[in-house]
């Protein structure tokens, strides 16, 4: 399945919460995979993922549940031995990181987009 700007958008929607320390819209969508709006969220990421590093990638793959049910940040903190605070930081740094990438990919620029 390709990934179009729109479906970068949207991973972008889904990944920006509307303040600071609130929860992040994808985690409404997390256990219900066979949604269109899961399979069009895990596919930009699935497709991208490999310009983060191999523990960045454990972390996101385990939040959002890509080889299993999603996991919480403390089940994640205990995989990789680290408090689950420094597990939110990581999802923070590699999703920004991803869409960092996306955005110079697809041409987008996020700042502007979050203000739409």
């Amino acid at each position: 399945m390709e990934v179009t700007k729109e479906d970068v958008l949207y991973f972008f929607h889904m990944r920006n919460s509307e303040k600071m320390g609130l929860i992040k819209r994808y985690y409404s969508i997390l256990h219900t995979k066979e949604s269109e709006e899961y399979k069009r969220f895990i596919n930009v990421y699935l497709k991208h993922k490999y310009v983060l590093s191999e523990r960045e990638q454990l972390v996101l793959d385990s939040v959002y549940g890509v080889k299993g049910i999603p996991l919480k940040l403390r089940e994640v903190a205990e995989i990789i031995e680290v408090t689950p605070e420094r597990v939110r930081q990581l999802v923070y740094k590699s999703e920004r990181r991803l869409v960092n990438f996306l955005c110079q990919t697809y041409g987008v620029n996020f700042f502007n987009e979050l203000r739409k």
